[in-house]
């Protein structure tokens, strides 16, 4: 028996990454999105794998888009004319809590046969009767949910149903133990995430009876424990630059003989790079253009930024933040380095303090002392946009 787990999808999700598909009318992120998600399909067809697990929020938004609604309903017929069963786990971008509803209730009204959505705590039988992987699936609960005023409290009452679930097993079949919830423990880089207060946090003792845990909830991929194996996969994208240096992943699990193996199988997210070059020593503006396509030439030899999204930030001087031209910059990333979109050019300015003017003393106006301060201001372009500007505020200020 073969099952493929995937993590959080988030349709919807990382539009301030992306642009508008010409071809679609879409954001390009949903397209990216759609395409990742594609190829987990093509992978289940080329590995002959009929039962699909995902682990929640399949959408960004509580109340997603007509294209985002769409787009998931095409994805559960193909799969639905491919023969694959798919598993939802409801996460807690799925629930809408005021009106006790999920926003995949419309799938599950119209009963389509080989789609099935857990909103309740619930163990399937997957495989045939001589190979079988008992999934116990666990959806987003928070302890406001259960009415919990602790999370020991809600522990227990999870722990209780798991415990009934496991002793309702009828078969010697693995049990695995698919949900969508923070693990005790849990570390992004050196950090040890902490649980909010409405947050319930398991730890790995409710596990016991398990050959292995997946979970969602939580985007960046994450061991926990090796054996028995309990981990998070990880969301299906990247979201924001945050997650720009992180791997994604989908599992194959597969019942060998009773010992269930794992195999994390990368997925080709489009890649993210956020860049910052430092200018601030950079006087001309014709310089900073030219340091900067050359760092960009030596990065992209490195790490090729073909087809990629690209977020810059400039380190510049005060005395250069008005020459900056982000449009140039913006031609040689498309056309020369042929990325696929950027993302945003943010100027960061670093001040420098300018030494006063024995000149400029009480006895001046606004404007004479204004002038004989632009004097100290080497680039005389900047220097006249800094003129018309400055003199305009004061004029207007009634000096």
């Amino acid at each position: 028996m073969k099952a493929v787990i995937l993590g959080d999808t988030h349709f919807g999700g990382g539009y301030a990454l992306g642009k508008i598909d010409v071809n679609k009318h879409v954001n390009s992120r949903l397209v990216d999105f759609s395409n990742t998600f594609d190829h987990v399909i093509d992978f289940m067809v080329a590995n002959s794998v009929f039962h699909f697990i995902i682990t929640g929020d399949i959408f960004e938004h509580r109340r997603p888009l007509a294209s985002e609604l769409s787009l998931f309903s095409k994805k559960m017929r193909k799969l639905m004319e491919l023969k694959i069963h798919t598993y939802i786990v409801i996460g807690n971008h799925d629930t809408i809590r005021e009106q006790k509803t999920t926003t995949v209730d419309v799938l599950r009204s119209l009963k389509l046969p080989m789609v099935h959505i857990f909103s309740d705590i619930e163990t399937v039988s997957c495989g045939e009767k001589d190979d079988l992987i008992n999934f116990t699936f666990l959806p987003f609960r928070s302890r406001n949910m259960l009415n919990c005023s602790s999370n020991d409290e809600a522990v227990n009452r999870l722990n209780d149903q798991i415990q009934y679930e496991v002793n309702n097993i009828s078969n010697c079949f693995p049990r695995l133990l698919v949900g969508h919830f923070m693990i005790q423990g849990t570390k992004i880089g050196d950090a040890v995430l902490e649980n909010t207060s409405d947050e319930i946090v398991l730890p790995l003792s409710v596990f016991n009876n398990y050959a292995g845990v997946i979970m969602g909830h939580i985007h960046n991929h994450h061991i926990i424990q090796d054996n028995p194996l309990i981990s998070y996969i990880g969301s299906m994208e990247c979201k924001d630059f945050n997650e720009a240096k992180v791997k994604k992943y989908f599992i194959l699990v597969e019942n060998n003989d009773n010992d269930v193996l794992f195999n994390f199988e990368q997925l080709p997210v489009r890649s993210l790079f956020d860049i910052e070059i430092d200018q601030s020593l950079t006087s001309s503006a014709e310089e900073i253009g030219t340091n900067i396509k050359e760092h960009l030439r030596k990065f992209s030899k490195s790490k090729p930024l073909e087809n990629s999204i690209v977020r810059l930030t400039i380190i510049v001087n005060d005395l250069t933040i008005y020459s900056f031209n982000k449009d140039k910059i913006r031609r040689f990333l498309k056309e020369k380095l042929k990325i696929y979109h950027c993302a945003g050019i943010y100027p960061q300015v670093i001040s420098k303090r300018q030494l006063r003017k024995s000149s400029i003393t009480e006895r001046n106006s606004p404007v004479e002392s204004f002038k004989s301060y632009l004097e100290l201001v080497p680039d005389p372009i900047v220097r006249e946009k800094m003129w018309n500007i400055g003199v305009n505020i004061i004029r207007n200020r009634g000096a």
